[in-house]
């Protein structure tokens, strides 16, 4: 992989990143509006932990960048 298209992959994996906060971010009014603030963190929280878990899932198959010779 050259530089270019690491920094490249870096700003798009940064770029899903934002969005997915901006859409947490969203949802957060609409869900509170259904559910108490502590049960809306909780929702939250357990949305996020899953997350975390199905990136774990795919980071291990993504292979770390290597140097170009």
């Amino acid at each position: 992989m050259t530089d270019e298209q690491a920094l490249s992959f870096t700003r798009q994996w940064l770029d899903v990143d934002t969005q997915v906060a901006q859409l947490r971010q969203k949802y957060v009014p609409m869900v509170s509006q259904a559910l108490t603030g502590r049960n809306t963190a909780t929702f939250f929280q357990l949305d996020r932990r899953l997350s975390m878990l199905i990136e774990l899932q795919l980071a291990a198959k993504i292979p770390i960048v290597q140097r170009q010779n």
